[in-house]
């Protein structure tokens, strides 16, 4: 029994430095692309309004909800596990929002929007909202610690 109480202890902590890792990564990579700017076209929050809410929702539920809710799995694996799998859900969702673009932008037929929109949201999808999926999964995999047969794991 003890074997396997410390593979799982061992799993848990590597899942949780990794979303640290990570989630500090993206969490100072999203303040500072927020604040100064994507490249040559400046900041990004130049634009319509209901374009800027969406790419603060997306930032706040994808890259800068990893770190904290990481931090929350050192000491309850289920709850950062559940919100870690919303967040990815969300942040998923809201990269086909942002990439979404309006008919005034378009130049083609309006009926290739949705090809569009999916091709550019999976730029966000898999480097964001992927990593977000799997550790979250992690967390509600992993058995926490102490508990025995029979016993539910919160």
């Amino acid at each position: 029994m003890g074997k396997k109480t410390e593979d799982n202890e061992h799993g848990a902590t590597w899942i949780c430095w990794t979303g640290i890792s990570l989630g500090l990564i993206g969490f100072v990579g999203s303040v500072f692309w927020a604040i100064a700017g994507a490249g040559i076209y400046g900041s990004p929050l130049q634009g319509p309004r209901s374009w800027i809410t969406a790419v603060m929702l997306f930032l706040l539920t994808g890259p800068m909800a990893l770190l904290p809710l990481a931090i929350l799995g050192i000491w309850h694996r289920r709850w950062a596990g559940r919100l870690l799998l919303l967040a990815s859900l969300v942040s998923a969702v809201l990269a086909v929002r942002v990439m979404w673009p309006s008919l005034a932008e378009w130049s083609g037929d309006p009926s290739g929007i949705p090809a569009y929109a999916f091709r550019w949201s999976l730029s966000l999808i898999f480097p964001i909202s992927v990593p977000i999926l799997t550790i979250g999964l992690g967390f509600l995999c992993i058995p926490r610690r102490g508990r025995g047969k029979g016993v539910r794991n919160r």
